[in-house]
């Protein structure tokens, strides 16, 4: 076979190749199976004709296939097109019915005799017209993504089907299926651009409406805006707004007239009308939604149930003697998890627009505010049952049925207050004197517990205090003075006023209430309580600050609960938003003093970095002194002079942080620690002496802890030595501090600085008559038979002395430092006990009086027997006077 018949060959089946590749890809993007060609059909064609006629007559098969794929697309384009051009008259009159709405509602707050609760509610309804708005508009907005992505795909179908009949013209002449093929491409062609143009209009209808219907979004939310500030404004301006006063409304017949308003009203909410649904919400998407709102209600409470139990659990772990507040605190979060989910579901369950204006829906509102009322009577109620059980104090036990009555009146006229201002009035005279007469019976409940309380407060158990008879006037003045300030306000006029200040206690009584629980739970959880209820721990185990992680956790949530208290009492009494931020703008506002700039939460930042410090510093003390230098073989004192050094350097970049925090710069620094060098040098000095002398004592550990040492006469150890003073623990338990001076400067006895072991003398008096040698062996035997009694040095016996009276022997002998006091005892009482079994008499000091008879005595003597015998009255001596 020559070349030129061999590149005819690979020519032929490179060609081949190309079609099947060509038909494969065909066959994939259109799923058109290919159909061969027959041979019958075409019997005087050549091989390789029939074989380049088959991918042409498949393709011409799929490109119709895709024709009549494309003209029903085009059909459905059309229809949707026909029906958006049919709707554009129920836009615009949706269009034009929020406008008049938006008119109306703009109109209502340009009008000055417009009251608060139709504000409200003109609120309320604006923002169920701007979720019908938002619907709309997410509606176009998807619209338009499904057709720009479906224009999308049809410029790409469009460019490739042109590149094919740009492909098929430039193909020869002699190919019999051009022809076939273009005649389905073209029509294509055209059907794509004529769907091309469809999707365009529908683009731009959508686009149309969703720009009409953003701008009557943005004058929604502007008027809602200008309704908010309004009615915060008519809010305030109620407050201090001076009304007639209720004594004369009532006088005039208002009270009539707002009763029979009330019959009315009442009358429309029984009616069957008033629980019928809106003609706009449909009964089946309204109940499928209100099946779904109970289902996740119903799952979120088996939750809380779950959680209640596992609180449960936790509680009767805590028990209530030992830590009251954590008990209490586990009792008032199990009790109020029910009450809590429930008014957290209800508040932020995203209701549609529609179903907003539904019966069931509209009295969500004050569902909510009655149980939050709810919430807080339960929470006091849960304190006081708790303070029942806790103290057994005869006042708080006689009051405390007073205080539960009290209860239960402020959650019955705040139910119906609470009613009647949402669905009814907010400022009407039916409120005003049912506020009135609840103040009223307040007065004189308050009147009833004050003298109660005066009269039975020296039955209780803070009666023993001083400050409990000042302390109990001024609770009676203060209870009185409270309670008679509402109701002043309230017939002045003041009814704002009134509203405001009785909120406001309810609030901060609260509020206080929590605190005084938490801050009761950090106390319990604090590590002085730990140790004071852990009877099996030792002081000695907690010389340095035990538990430093429980310590630092324990003041940061005390200063976070204090700043929480001073934010959270302004919110008790109405400060809005605006006050917070003012509050922490005015925090974080630098002061700026030529290089100093100081801030408030500069000082909070600086505390809390110290307390990261004092932690951080006690856990490398303890990891240092018993993880990495524990199996080392320095001394004790290096290892506590390496430990406090350390520390001391970790302090030192604290202060630095902290200073940078306050707003000290380093040429401040500089400035500062210039001063602090002058003051060093005056009225410093003394201190700064301490200090350097603690160094020496570090570096020098002529003194270090554990050291036995002898100040003037007094024994102690060496606990700390601290960068100002160094604390020695005597063997009464009296801790001395004193001054590294002094240890530096002065003469101090240190029993263990090179050798623990001391010589101890024991001193025996013993009488003459005793045997010498008997003596001291015996002592010796004693000696050596003590196990603390250390061989080397040898013990020694001395005959120090002959007395007066008694014979004077010393017994030496060498102990290990810790336990002389001890081993001195058992030896002298091992003394006396060998020296009764031998027979060796102790001396003690005695004087013996020898009385010699002379003539002189002997007269004196007969001459008083005579004078006895003859006056026993006038003698000197007589029987009487013995």
């Amino acid at each position: 076979m020559n070349l030129k018949n061999l590149a005819d060959i690979r020519s032929f089946h490179f060609l081949a190749a190309r079609i099947a590749v060509m038909l494969c890809i065909i066959l994939f993007f259109w799923g058109a199976p290919a159909y061969p060609w027959s041979e019958a059909e075409h019997p005087s064609e050549k091989p390789a004709a029939r074989r380049s006629a088959d991918p042409y007559e498949a393709l011409e098969q799929s490109f119709r296939r895709a024709l009549i794929v494309e003209q029903e697309k085009l059909a459905y384009l059309s229809a949707r097109l026909s029906r958006a051009e049919s709707r554009m008259v129920e836009l615009g009159e949706a269009y034009a019915g929020h406008q008049v709405m938006i008119s109306n509602h703009a109109g209502m707050l340009a009008a000055t005799d417009t009251d608060v609760q139709s504000l409200t509610r003109a609120q309320k309804r604006l923002a169920v017209e701007q979720g019908y708005i938002e619907d709309r508009i997410s509606l176009f907005s998807s619209s338009i993504r499904e057709f720009e992505n479906r224009k999308g795909d049809t410029e790409e179908q469009l460019s490739f089907y042109i590149r094919q009949i740009e492909n098929v013209k430039a193909q020869p002449p002699n190919i019999p299926l051009n022809q076939k093929i273009l005649d389905p491409l073209e029509s294509l062609v055209e059907v794509l651009r004529e769907k091309e143009e469809k999707l365009a209009l529908l683009i731009d209808h959508y686009t149309y409406w969703q720009e009409r219907f953003l701008a009557l979004e943005n004058d929604i939310k502007r008027l809602s805006a200008r309704y908010e500030s309004v009615v915060y404004e008519r809010e305030r301006e109620r407050i201090l707004q001076q009304d007639a006063s209720p004594m004369v409304r009532i006088a005039q017949g208002a009270l009539r007239a707002d009763l029979d308003r009330f019959s009315e009203d009442m009358r429309e909410i029984l009616s069957t009308r008033f629980w019928y649904k809106p003609e706009d919400v449909r009964w089946d998407a309204y109940a499928i939604f209100l099946a779904t709102f109970l289902f996740f209600f119903l799952i979120l409470q088996s939750l809380l149930h779950l959680l209640t139990r596992y609180l449960g659990v936790l509680k009767m772990q805590e028990f209530e003697k030992h830590y009251f507040y954590r008990h209490l605190f586990l009792k008032l979060v199990q009790r109020s998890l029910y009450i809590v989910g429930a008014i957290a579901f209800f508040h932020f369950y995203p209701v549609r627009p529609a179903f907003q204006l539904t019966p069931f829906f509209v009295l969500f509102p004050v569902f909510i505010r009655i149980l939050v009322l709810f919430l807080g009577v339960h929470w006091i109620l849960v304190f006081l049952r708790g303070m029942r059980h806790h103290t057994d104090d005869p006042l708080f036990l006689r009051l405390l049925t007073m205080l539960r009555a009290l209860l239960a009146g402020i959650f019955f006229f705040g139910t119906v207050y609470i009613f009647v201002s949402r669905m009814f009035c907010a400022d009407c005279l039916l409120l005003t004197s049912w506020r009135l007469l609840g103040q009223l019976l307040l007065l004189g409940w308050t009147a009833y517990f004050l003298k109660v309380f005066y009269v039975h407060a020296f039955g209780s158990v803070l009666a023993r205090y001083k400050w409990f008879e000042n302390a109990r006037i001024v609770v009676i003045v203060t209870g009185l003075a409270v309670v008679m300030a509402g109701i002043l306000a309230e017939v002045t006029g003041y009814g704002g006023v009134a509203v405001l200040w009785f909120h406001g206690l309810w609030r901060t009584i609260l509020v206080l209430l929590w605190g005084f629980i938490l801050f009761g739970v950090l106390k319990e959880s604090d590590v002085s309580f730990f140790i004071e209820k852990s009877d099996d721990l030792s002081g000695d185990e907690f010389e340095e600050q035990p538990y430093p992680v429980r310590w630092l956790i324990v003041r940061v949530l005390r200063l976070a609960l204090v700043i929480l208290l001073l934010f959270s009492l302004p919110l008790a009494w109405g400060a809005g938003r605006t006050f917070l931020i003012d509050l922490f703008y005015a925090a974080n506002f630098r002061v700026t003093i030529g290089d100093f700039e100081f801030r408030a939460m500069g000082v909070v930042y600086a505390a809390m970095v110290l307390l990261i410090i004092h932690t951080l510093s006690v856990l490398w003390k303890s990891v240092l002194k018993s993880r990495i230098l524990y199996e080392s073989d320095m001394e004790e004192g290096v290892k506590d002079s390496i430990t406090r050094i350390s520390a001391y350097g970790l302090w030192g970049v604290g202060i630095i942080v902290t200073m940078q925090m306050i707003g000290i710069s380093g040429t401040s620094l500089a400035v500062v620690f210039g001063a602090v060098g002058i003051g060093l040098g005056f009225g410093l000095q003394n201190i700064f002496k301490d200090f350097i002398s603690g160094i020496i004592l570090m570096f020098e550990r002529s003194i270090q802890v554990g050291d036995v040492v002898e100040i003037e006469g007094t024994w102690g150890t060496v606990k700390e030595i601290n960068a100002r003073a160094t604390y020695v623990k005597t063997y009464d338990n009296a801790d001395l501090i004193i001054p590294n001076a002094d240890f530096v400067s002065r003469t101090v006895i240190n029993w263990s600085l090179r050798d623990p072991r001391i010589r101890r003398r024991i001193q025996v008096r013993v009488a003459y008559d005793s045997d010498i040698r008997l003596v001291k062996e015996t002592l010796m035997n004693i000696a050596f038979k003590h196990p603390r009694v250390l061989r080397r040095p040898y013990p020694e016996v001395y005959l120090m002395d002959l007395g007066e009276s008694a014979m004077l022997f010393d017994l030496r002998i060498w102990l290990h430092i810790d336990y002389f006091i001890t081993v001195e005892t058992e030896v002298r009482d091992d003394i006396t006990s060998q020296f009764r079994e031998m027979g060796i008499r102790i001396a003690f000091p005695q004087q013996d009086i020898h009385i010699k008879e002379t003539p002189a005595s002997s007269v004196f003597s007969d001459a008083n027997s005579l004078a006895d015998e003859a006056d026993p009255e006038t003698a000197p001596f007589s029987e009487k006077d013995t």
